[in-house]
C-alpha cells in the first residue's frame, strides 16, 4: 500500500485480515463495485444483532460501491477492520464516520487492512 492514512494515528498492533470476496491489491469485483458488498442495503440485514451502519459521506447507511469518474485512472479502496478496547461503542446512529473514528482514536488495539482498486 502506498500512503496509508492510518499511519498518522497512534500505533496499534496488526493482525491478519482475509476475505473470500476481496484479494489484496487486486481489482475490485462487481459486488464491491455495485455496492452489494458486506451488509448490503440500508437495513443492515447482514450485520450481527445489535450492530448498525453509520451514514457514509453521501449520508446513506450503506456501502455505495466504487465510483471513480470515467477516465480518472485507478482509485484505491482501503477496507479497514479495527480491534477495539470497548465491547460496545455508544454513538448516535446519525453520527458521521469521521466522528466515530475520532471517538476511537485512543481505543484501538489493532488494525488490519485489505486494499483493492477500480477504474472506469
Amino acid at each position: 500500500m502506498s500512503w496509508n492514512p492510518y499511519d498518522n494515528l497512534p500505533p496499534a498492533a496488526s493482525f491478519s485480515l482475509t476475505s473470500s470476496d476481496l484479494r489484496e491489491g487486486e481489482k475490485l469485483a462487481m459486488p464491491q463495485v455495485s455496492g452489494i458488498f458486506g451488509a448490503g442495503d440500508e437495513s443492515g440485514s447482514g450485520l450481527p444483532q445489535g450492530a448498525f451502519q453509520l451514514p457514509n459521506d453521501a449520508r446513506m447507511a450503506r456501502y455505495c460501491g466504487a465510483g471513480p469518474p470515467p477516465g480518472h485512472g485507478r482509485h484505491r479502496y482501503i477496507f479497514a477492520v479495527l480491534a477495539l478496547e470497548a465491547e460496545r461503542i455508544e454513538i448516535d446512529r446519525e453520527a458521521t464516520p469521521a466522528w466515530m473514528m475520532f471517538n476511537l482514536f485512543n481505543g484501538t488495539l489493532g488494525r488490519a487492512f485489505l486494499e483493492g482498486w477500480y477504474e472506469r
